[in-house]
């Protein structure tokens, strides 16, 4: 009997969980390895705050700016979020913006490599194999619309098979990679429009990479791994150990997210090395 790939045995093993999934009652609570219960909405919530925060982080900015890093970082301790502290706010805007701050050179490559970073963390081969997928879907499809389609059943699966820190780890990936997309993606493509827009005010400003198209698909992988990266890191109890709620949580993943996608909007903007 021949071989099944990697590919092949995760299209079997979907198949089967989607039926059980479409069978059963939505378990909606999930339970992280640092003993918080995460609900799929707090999950949901770190994709859209994602978006919001990074939308106000890069409202009214100056493109020009000498210290865009400070600036936006100022941006983002602006903004008032009820779940947290000041200081946990700060630790969590801190995190973020180093995780993808090691490039300096943009480019695909890069995300590669954050994802198989992102690997590393997880323990099921399942995981590994969901991220995989959805990291190809990105690479393949370029219009939101069918690629948010083709997270639904990614999502599901994670949903019955996976559980504890790999299962929130994946979900929040996958939700920050819809919800990014969504932001980066110009209209054309299904997406909102607003981060093209901030992609090419960026682009503008470096003369080495004008005439390239903004590679929104490295700055959507970058936004997910920091994403699973930020809560990975929260539920070993690195940096921010006073959220004790899954709300606060959250927030503090989002925001962590949203500091994240800046770095890597700043520096993955262009789909070829800066010369």
């Amino acid at each position: 009997m021949k071989k099944l790939n990697t590919f092949q045995k995760f299209i079997f093993i979907f198949s089967i969980t989607t039926f059980i999934y479409s069978c059963t009652s939505d378990n909606s609570e999930i339970k992280e390895s640092n003993n918080i219960t995460f609900s799929k909405e707090n999950i949901i919530q770190i994709g859209k705050m994602h978006n919001e925060y990074l939308s106000k982080a890069y409202e009214n900015f100056d493109y020009n700016s000498k210290t865009k890093y400070v600036d936006l970082k100022n941006n983002l301790l602006s903004i008032e979020i009820p779940e947290l502290t000041y200081e946990e706010k700060e630790k969590a805007i801190e995190f973020g913006l180093t995780i993808n701050s090691k490039n300096q050179k943009g480019g695909l490559n890069k995300s590669s490599n954050d994802i198989e970073s992102l690997k590393e963390s997880l323990e099921s081969q399942l995981a590994k194999d969901i991220v995989d997928l959805a990291y190809n879907n990105l690479n393949v499809l370029e219009n939101h619309t069918e690629f948010s389609n083709e997270l639904v059943g990614l999502k599901k699966s994670a949903s019955i098979n996976l559980e504890n820190t790999d299962l929130v780890s994946v979900l929040s990936f996958l939700e920050v990679l819809e919800q990014s997309s969504l932001f980066w993606k110009p209209i054309e493509l299904g997406g909102s429009g607003e981060g093209y827009s901030i992609l090419l005010n960026i682009q503008n400003q470096d003369q080495a990479a004008k005439g390239v198209s903004p590679c929104t698909k490295a700055v959507v992988a970058a936004d997910g791994t920091g994403a699973a990266t930020a809560l990975l890191s929260a539920g070993i109890g690195g940096w921010i150990a006073g959220a004790l709620n899954p709300g606060a949580m959250a927030a503090a993943v989002g925001i962590a997210a949203a500091a994240a996608s800046i770095t890597a909007s700043q520096t993955h903007y262009a789909c070829q090395d800066k010369k």
